[in-house]
């Protein structure tokens, strides 16, 4: 019970030093947005060059899991954590998140992660 209440007491700064540590910044949110909407853009390009894979010809291989890992915090995919934990649903997010996750959700790069994920996985 104490540990609750010591949260509720120290949350705010807590969260406030975070954000000043990695420096979360509307600007920097912005850049960061810019750039992974860029990388988004060129693995879409390169899912077309090379017949739907990134780097293996032989299909899905560990370059298409490691983006579709690293790639599964822009679009929380729903069944991201596979039963191991709840996850709040895409709806539950800042508005600002849900157009940022949509819009990369909608290319080709976001569709090949979001199927890895409905068809490349084993359910727990």
């Amino acid at each position: 019970v104490y540990k609750r209440q010591l949260w509720m007491i120290l949350k705010n700064k807590v969260r406030g030093n975070i954000r000043k540590l990695m420096a979360i910044t509307p600007e920097n949110v912005a850049e960061a947005q810019k750039r992974v909407t860029q990388l988004f853009k060129e693995i879409s390009d390169t899912l077309d060059q090379r017949g739907g894979t990134i780097a293996s010809d032989e299909g899905f291989g560990p370059t298409e899991l490691a983006f579709s890992a690293l790639a599964a915090a822009c679009l929380l995919p729903a069944n991201y954590a596979n039963g191991a934990a709840r996850l709040p649903a895409l709806e539950n997010f800042p508005q600002s998140f849900i157009d940022f996750a949509t819009q990369c959700r909608e290319t080709p790069a976001g569709q090949f992660a979001m199927d890895c994920y409905e068809n490349q996985r084993a359910t727990a």
